[in-house]
């Protein structure tokens, strides 16, 4: 068992302001799961103790999805979740605290880490839900929140079907409570946490990696048994794909997507490398390149399996469904 002091000593090191290595981040989830099991609220002066959440853009990999723990929550425009005097917004990174959020699965609580004392709060006004930051009790029922990290959903555990809504059309871009819609209604209820392990799916052929030295041939293959993945331990298709760096990695090494000259494969991960920027589309179901320009990752016909970058496309055109491709978790949370 790791001691207080290691953890104080990493989370000191999270808030570093140099760009940190992967390699001193391996340890991130161990952080996490020390807050997933000293989750009560007799506890949480004791995580708040500490960790020094100013800059956590240094973060380079946290390797899985944990039940309870630290994250940034993302909006469909990719745009985080933050709180400012008490006030929910959807809107541009702050690379402040502010964007932070620790969610207590025991008590359904997420607590702000610019304000560590208080917590996400909704309530019942004049036949209308609103929603802010409030100081944090337990038992307020109107901060039992149900973070569905597999749906992309945050919706309340006590008020009737509300979820917590991001209208890109709202001039101040302030975050609001609506009634829970389907996410093909549009795509204001869609919250993704900052790095998820999932599939990139088409035609029930998944994205797989095959490492060769130092890069890795890509390709899309039908789903892996388990038992088939562990005698072949040089597959993998399950991919962290990390909102803060952009980066999507082979959950089981430290190879990431990378694309050059229109061919895509997979090269050893480095955060400052323009090659492996990535951004997927909630709208349009595309992996957009953010280096080189209106590119996206594209089979090369309906039922081909090598995939290539290639000019993107408008849900219109006839070939677009060649660069659709669908996200889904592989670890699910009650």
């Amino acid at each position: 068992m790791k001691s207080i002091a290691y953890f104080a000593a990493a989370l000191l090191l999270l808030g570093s302001a140099v760009p940190a290595s992967a390699d001193e981040f391996d340890d991130f989830n161990e952080v996490n799961d020390f807050v997933k099991t000293h989750s009560s609220n007799d506890d949480l002066d004791e995580v708040n103790d500490l960790d020094d959440f100013n800059d956590l853009d240094d973060l380079d990999d946290f390797y899985e999805v944990n039940k309870g723990g630290v994250w940034r929550f993302y909006s469909a425009q990719d745009d985080p979740l933050s709180e400012r005097n008490s006030n929910l917004f959807g809107n541009v990174k702050t690379h402040s605290s502010n964007d932070w959020w620790l969610y207590n699965i025991n008590t359904r609580q997420l607590q702000s880490r610019s304000n560590v004392s208080n917590c996400l709060d909704a309530y019942l006004k004049d036949d209308k839900y609103w929603v802010h930051t409030w100081q944090c009790d337990g038992a307020n029922r109107n901060q039992h929140w149900h973070v569905d990290f597999a749906d992309h959903r945050i919706k309340h555990a006590t008020h009737p079907n509300v979820c917590l809504d991001a209208d890109p059309t709202d001039r101040k871009r302030q975050v609001q409570m609506r009634e829970c819609h389907p996410h093909d209604v549009n795509k204001n209820q869609y919250w993704s946490v900052n790095e998820e392990t999932v599939h990139f799916k088409r035609n029930d052929l998944y994205l797989t990696n095959t490492e060769h030295g130092n890069t890795g041939d890509i390709s899309f293959a039908g789903l892996l048994r388990e038992d088939a993945v562990e005698r072949n331990q040089d597959r993998d298709q399950e991919w962290d794909y990390n909102r803060d760096f952009h980066q999507v990695r082979s959950d089981d090494d430290d190879y990431c997507l990378d694309a050059y000259n229109g061919r895509v494969r997979t090269s050893r991960c480095s955060h400052t490398d323009e090659n492996q920027k990535w951004q997927y589309d909630v709208y349009t179901n595309q992996l957009r390149h953010l280096t080189h320009n209106r590119s996206c990752l594209e089979l090369n016909y309906e039922a081909g399996a090598q995939p290539h970058l290639s000019e993107c496309l408008p849900p219109t055109h006839n070939s677009y469904s060649l660069q659709k491709f669908d996200l889904f978790k592989t670890i699910e949370f009650d």
